[in-house]
């Protein structure tokens, strides 16, 4: 597959280290979950991100997280309108198996593992979720506000929850599924770090979910 050229649009910080990069939508066509891979032109490094952004919408969104000494995302945070990026994709088989009888989904997500849940929730209207979102602190709950009201729930394992967060559960993602066991007939799906993945995967098992229920994402 070849990388086409898309231009930049714009950047928008969401955070200290996190950002969206929004790009020209060109001919790329996408199902809700996938990935693409991007570079500069004339560099040889390549990163792969979930498309943060729906197959609806005339633009297509990144959610990056700028790694300190990175060779690609702290330089992707200064492109400006108009320069070019090369995108190749899409990729991946992380897809919503939304026609399955059990009809309700829990998604869980860390850090900027979030993105493919976000574009689930803007490319279904109706859907049937609940997301976990694990954070470090509240400052990081990207896009939050995007979620139908009630269907998120952050999980902070760095800061105290007070009345002015809300809805959320002062924790990792681990401890609410251990103190609050689902429902083994929901769909489960896994967005973020190995260690989480596998923990949340043993827990599942545990409970008598079947692996051919749960479906996962690793990110790197």
């Amino acid at each position: 597959m070849q990388a086409a050229l898309h231009q930049v649009l714009a950047v928008r910080p969401l955070s200290p280290l996190a950002y969206l990069l929004r790009l020209e939508r060109g001919a790329l066509e996408f199902q809700p979950g996938q990935y693409v891979r991007l570079a500069l032109p004339g560099l040889p490094a390549q990163r792969e991100y979930s498309v943060y952004s729906a197959p609806g919408e005339p633009f297509l969104e990144l959610l990056i997280r700028e790694m300190t000494g990175g060779l690609l995302s702290p330089r992707l945070r200064r492109c400006r309108p108009g320069e070019a990026l090369e995108v190749e994709g899409p990729f991946g088989e992380f897809l919503l198996r939304e026609d399955d009888p059990g009809g309700t989904f829990l998604f869980v997500a860390t850090g900027t593992g979030i993105a493919p849940f976000h574009c689930f929730a803007r490319s279904y209207p109706g859907l049937d979720y609940l997301l976990l979102h694990g954070v470090a602190r509240s400052a990081e709950l990207y896009g939050a506000a995007d979620f139908d009201a009630g269907r998120i729930l952050p999980c902070l394992s760095r800061e105290q929850v007070g009345r002015e967060q809300g809805a959320a559960f002062e924790g990792r993602v681990t401890d609410f599924l251990r103190a609050h066991p689902p429902a083994a007939e929901r769909l489960f799906y896994l967005c973020g770090g190995c260690d989480m993945i596998y923990e949340i995967f043993a827990i599942l098992r545990r409970r008598g979910v079947p692996a051919e229920r749960i479906f996962a994402e690793v990110y790197f």
